[in-house]
């Protein structure tokens, strides 16, 4: 099903990162645990005593030096703050919680590296990806970012509006986010289970207010509203 917000502009998502400290990832990874959170309240869960929303993030772990070759990706699992009611603290746990995974890299169990899927074509590549997941523990949901051409593509002339991924969904798993990046918009593509989870378009809702949340309040810290000191931002 399409829904009226599948995509947002990338310049966005980099403004709020820089005026509220974070990566893209992480703005992606609070945006997500806001909706996730507004959800399960209009679902009646206890949101307020889970400890964490436990949750499999796909990030590259190349080396900055450049002497590895292709890409390295570890299937990490995180707990996210879905307890956490303020959305500004809720991303600073974001960033602390995604800033120490990707310092471990190779957590608890073992995440299987995935080396060299740079040669790899995309159906081999969500593959690979489908069965590391396989092989970590439980968890609630999958939230992987893809990093596509900043450039638009033709064919015999046409271009191509846009592109919108999709994750496979593993056994006893509801719901998998998948996003891509593709000339200056970051598309979201969402796959559920609809025997159990048929209200998924209320869920992109809840993304809509989340996001909104912090661009209201990346607009808040910008430099003009507070007196020309700028938040620093995270590489």
């Amino acid at each position: 099903r399409r829904f009226d917000w599948t995509a947002v502009g990338l310049h966005e998502v980099k403004a709020i990162g820089k005026s509220l400290g974070g990566t893209i990832n992480d703005v992606v990874v609070a945006t997500t645990t806001g909706a996730v959170r507004r959800f399960l309240l209009r679902r009646g869960s206890d949101v307020d005593s889970m400890e964490g929303f436990r949750t499999v993030l796909p990030v590259n772990t190349r080396k900055a030096d450049g002497q590895s070759v292709g890409n390295h990706v570890a299937m990490l699992l995180a707990d996210l703050p879905v307890s956490e009611p303020d959305p500004l603290e809720r991303l600073q746990k974001v960033v602390r919680v995604t800033t120490e995974l990707k310092k471990e890299s190779n957590q608890a169990g073992g995440a299987e590296l995935i080396e060299d899927v740079a040669d790899l074509t995309s159906k081999r590549l969500v593959s690979e990806l489908y069965r590391a997941a396989m092989r970590l523990r439980t968890y609630n949901l999958i939230i992987t970012n893809v990093p596509g051409p900043p450039v638009p593509l033709y064919m015999l002339g046409a271009p191509m509006i846009a592109i919108y991924p999709m994750v496979p969904l593993m056994q006893n798993q509801n719901l998998g986010i998948a996003l891509f990046s593709y000339a200056g918009m970051l598309h979201w593509g969402f796959n559920a289970d609809w025997e159990s989870f048929p209200d998924v378009h209320e869920f992109v809702d809840d993304l809509v207010v989340s996001f909104a949340e912090y661009k209201e309040l990346a607009a808040a810290h910008a430099p003009e509203a507070s007196g020309g000191k700028e938040t620093p931002a995270r590489a």
